[in-house]
């Protein structure tokens, strides 16, 4: 994690993995698209991109792979993120899980109330 110095207001990526569905008793492929507003924090890709591929052949539905993703940028404290998985499975329809943050990022509250002192 390093200083937001260049003032980067959004990040979008994609990752590709193949996960096995405990559901399904079946293989499927997860695309994930992740997208932040960062704030004072920027994250390093590489360590990010390493985080994520770790999920690969786990046995975990699409909804948790949402979600452990959304973890994951937690630890860079954005202002705002957006986790979206596209399921394909041989098990059932081509489906779209996102978890995004729920009544806007409770890091930006934080960030706005340390201001205040």
């Amino acid at each position: 994690m390093f200083e937001n110095k260049q003032g980067i207001s959004a990040i979008v990526f994609d990752r590709a993995i193949r996960l096995f569905c405990p559901l399904g008793k079946d293989m499927y492929q997860a695309a994930i698209k992740v997208a932040i507003i960062p704030g004072e924090f920027l994250f390093d890709f590489c360590e990010v991109d390493r985080k994520i591929k770790a999920l690969s052949s786990e046995s975990i539905i699409a909804e948790d792979v949402a979600v452990r993703v959304y973890q994951i940028m937690q630890e860079y404290k954005p202002l705002q993120t957006t986790v979206s998985v596209f399921a394909e499975s041989n098990t059932h329809f081509p489906v779209t899980i996102i978890k995004t943050d729920k009544e806007g990022n409770s890091n930006e509250k934080n960030r706005q109330q340390s201001h205040r002192y």
